[in-house]
C-alpha cells in the first residue's frame, strides 16, 4: 500500500486519524488471515513506513 498523503503537517490528529481508519482493517484482515491458517505463531509482522517518497 503505497499513500502519498502521509504528509499532514496540518491537522496531524484529524489527517492521522483518517489515514488510520483506511489502514486498520487491512492490518486486521492480515492477522485474522494469518490467525485462521495457523500461521501467526510463526509469523513475524512488521509494519513500517518511510519518509520522504
Amino acid at each position: 500500500m503505497l499513500d502519498r498523503s502521509f504528509d499532514n503537517h496540518n491537522k496531524i490528529a484529524d489527517n492521522h486519524r483518517k489515514l488510520a481508519d483506511q489502514l486498520d482493517p487491512a492490518i486486521a484482515d492480515l492477522l485474522t488471515d494469518l490467525k485462521l491458517r495457523e500461521m501467526l505463531e510463526n509469523t513475524l509482522v512488521i509494519w513500517g513506513s518511510i519518509m520522504n517518497v
